[in-house]
């Protein structure tokens, strides 16, 4: 077995040998050992690429031939330099590729950053210049594109950006039948894990052992054991906070922006439509004001529908996206805005007659999910069983809840059973033993049942 005490185990340096070829542009001081060297290394200061890859289809250039050589492996998975490591099969396209992976098998990290209280040390150079870049502002490397003013600290990220101008896509996955292109390398790297099933970002928590195919994926899901909620929505009006930058702005987008409130109204007015069609009567947007459980600031908020029948009043809401977390309130408000109406039904009910049984609905009209799979149905077909619910559900308690067409766990037949929501843990056990499960038996039930209201 191979023994490492340093970098120099790793890697053979050659015989220092002096370098006589100088670099003349302004504010360079390199300098090499051959004079081929330099004039490869001057290319860097000017936009020169001789060296064009002569594969069908493919534009790409490049100012060195060595950087060629390995593009072209892109198009052939050429990877001749192995890892000689026990047990390490890992293969690379260029040589420097791999004296940096065999570095990752030995703890050494013998560059350190020199900036005043700064311990951080790397085992490669590149990486420490990079990590130096963060105690300064400097971003060096601009874009020339035409109105775009991006600058960058780094040279990679630079090229990289410049890809998003262009529709060069040099790096294309190898799997059969698959010819899949991309900008970056690191999306090619995600997008193989597709074919491989890889999922190589393992949660370290205790019991915890949930794996993923993007470390990105791993940083959000740790958010759910710590409560770490560092994205806050950005609207001055609403204080959410979210445990990734996609879920905040899915929600600034659904709920803070003009084609969000549209598409919400939207859907309301579709309901809408479909009780007139069917004379179902209604009262649309009631409004009140309360204030959260775990706070004494007042809330305003609207019951999208008010149904009164014979049997029950229904307070249909139209939950887009079925109260995922990306919805506007949180279940502590929720449940009191439910405790505030019922308790105004009870004191302004008539004592000789009593309070109607209230059925607190809620609507899901767009996809959701039971055990984390997407499941699809007809909007006309959904909207059908609300009718049945409305004009054929008789309540067996004052109050009930129901969520109709949200997500959900399955059951033990893989049907419908309990909603998600209730598992978060500000649903108050005093509220879930209002809810009622609706599942695929209730619902086949409601439609074969024949119509109490015509």
């Amino acid at each position: 077995m191979q023994t490492v005490t340093s970098v120099d185990d790793l890697i053979k340096e050659p015989v220092t040998k002096k370098r006589k070829y100088a670099c003349d542009s302004e504010d360079c001081n390199a300098t090499f050992k051959r004079l081929s060297h330099l004039n490869g290394h001057k290319r860097t200061h000017s936009d020169e690429r001789p060296y064009a890859c002569d594969f069908e289809d493919c534009n790409a250039a490049f100012k060195r031939r060595d950087a060629l050589n390995a593009h072209k492996r892109n198009h052939i998975n050429e990877r001749p330099y192995a890892c000689d490591f026990e047990d390490c099969n890992a293969t690379f396209k260029i040589l420097c590729t791999l004296n940096d992976h065999k570095r990752t098998h030995s703890v050494e990290r013998p560059y350190a950053c020199d900036f005043e209280d700064c311990n951080a040390a790397f085992k490669l150079l590149n990486i420490l210049n990079v990590h130096k870049l963060t105690h300064s502002d400097e971003r060096p490397y601009v874009c020339d594109f035409e109105d775009c003013n991006a600058a960058f600290k780094r040279r990679n990220a630079f090229d990289s950006h410049k890809r998003t101008h262009s529709d060069e896509r040099p790096y294309v996955c190898d799997f059969e039948d698959c010819n899949a292109a991309f900008k970056q390398s690191s999306s090619l790297t995600k997008h193989k894990r597709i074919h491989t099933g890889e999922q190589p970002y393992v949660c370290d928590f205790e019991d915890c052992n949930t794996a993923f195919k993007q470390s990105s994926s791993l940083i959000t899901h740790k958010r759910t054991h710590s409560g770490e909620l560092p994205y806050k929505c950005g609207d001055e009006h609403c204080t959410q906070q979210f445990a990734s930058s996609g879920t905040r702005n899915t929600h600034f987008k659904r709920w803070h922006t003009e084609e969000g409130i549209r598409r919400h109204r939207l859907q309301e007015e579709r309901i809408e439509k479909l009780f007139i069609a069917n004379e179902i009567p209604y009262t649309r947007e009631v409004h009140i004001s309360y204030s959260c459980f775990d706070s004494s600031n007042k809330h305003r908020a609207k019951l999208d529908f008010v149904v009164p029948t014979d049997r029950a009043v229904f307070i249909v809401e139209i939950d887009e996206h079925s109260h995922d977390n990306t919805w506007d309130y949180t279940v502590s408000c929720e449940q009191a805005k439910m405790s505030y109406v019922e308790t105004a039904l009870t004191i302004c009910a008539d004592p000789s007659v009593g309070r109607q049984p209230t059925v607190w609905l809620r609507y899901n009209p767009d996809t959701f999910k039971i055990d984390g799979k997407t499941v699809r149905t007809f909007k006309k077909d959904r909207e059908e069983v609300l009718l049945r619910f409305l004009r054929n559900y008789v309540p067996t308690r004052p109050m009930t809840i129901m969520y109709l067409y949200y997500g959900c766990h399955s059951g033990p037949n893989g049907e419908w059973a309990q909603p998600t929501v209730l598992d978060d843990e500000d649903y108050s056990d005093e509220m879930k033993q209002f809810v009622e499960i609706v599942t695929q038996s209730t619902v086949a039930q409601l439609v074969a049942t024949p119509l109490i209201d015509k």
